[in-house]
């Protein structure tokens, strides 16, 4: 978990093999981070990044309900990744992804 990963796509000079150097020292797999406040589920060559999005200020524009992400890893490295709505409580489709 980070506060920021830079876009890989729109800072070249950065790519992702470089964030995971930078803040861990080696691969992973997956990258939680939330600078944005802006919920996004990414895939860089075979690096997740995902960003849950803030559950009291979303995109940074004012105090309201908000998103929360839920990761579940199971054995075997499988995982899930759900974007929830705290407004509605309901999921965002586009944001649920098996990894």
């Amino acid at each position: 978990m980070v506060h920021e990963v830079l876009n890989p796509v729109e800072m070249p000079h950065w790519p992702i093999e470089r964030t995971m150097q930078h803040y861990f020292g080696c691969h992973t797999d997956i990258i939680v981070c939330g600078h944005t406040h802006v919920e996004d589920i990414q895939r860089y060559d075979d690096v997740w990044v995902i960003n849950p999005g803030s559950p009291t200020y979303p995109r940074n524009l004012q105090a309201q309900p908000g998103t929360v992400g839920i990761l579940r890893l199971e054995e075997g490295h499988r995982a899930d990744v759900t974007i929830y709505d705290l407004k509605t409580l309901q999921s965002y489709p586009a944001l649920t992804i098996r990894l």
